[in-house]
């Protein structure tokens, strides 16, 4: 269920017009070394799976994945507009169900790893997207 919902999002992300273009792409690993990276680069990658009993004969099974969104910058200006982007990921997320999978919540770290930009000139953001489904 896991893969499937991945899959829905990056259809999802690909298909929606943000204020540059996206081709986002589902991955386990993200193998991408920083020096490498010369253009945007946006990944949905499945994180975790719960399951808790939820009623005597139904489980609730949480699923978390993260779109990460890596691209060049080297001025603050160019970080400024990765980071409205991938705000406008993360308000697209929001309330976005897929089938049976029901959004829960979405969170996003505005500059995930500070150090990429300042040592490498890379931003890179990181949404964290929660859904529930009910068996």
């Amino acid at each position: 269920m896991i893969n499937t919902i991945a899959t829905a999002i990056k259809d999802g992300i690909n298909a929606e017009t943000f204020s540059q273009v996206i081709v986002s792409e589902t991955a386990k690993v993200v193998n991408t070394h920083l020096e490498d990276i010369s253009d945007l680069s946006v990944y949905v990658v499945p994180i975790s799976e719960e399951t808790e009993i939820f009623s005597r004969s139904s489980d609730k099974e949480t699923y978390t994945l993260h779109v990460g969104l890596q691209a060049p910058s080297t001025t603050q200006t160019e970080l400024d507009v990765y980071i409205d982007l991938a705000r406008e990921v993360k308000d697209y997320l929001n309330r976005t169900n897929y089938g049976t999978a029901n959004f829960t919540s979405v969170n996003y770290s505005t500059l995930f790893v500070p150090d990429d930009f300042v040592e490498n000139g890379v931003f890179t953001g990181i949404i964290t997207v929660i859904y529930e489904v009910f068996t």
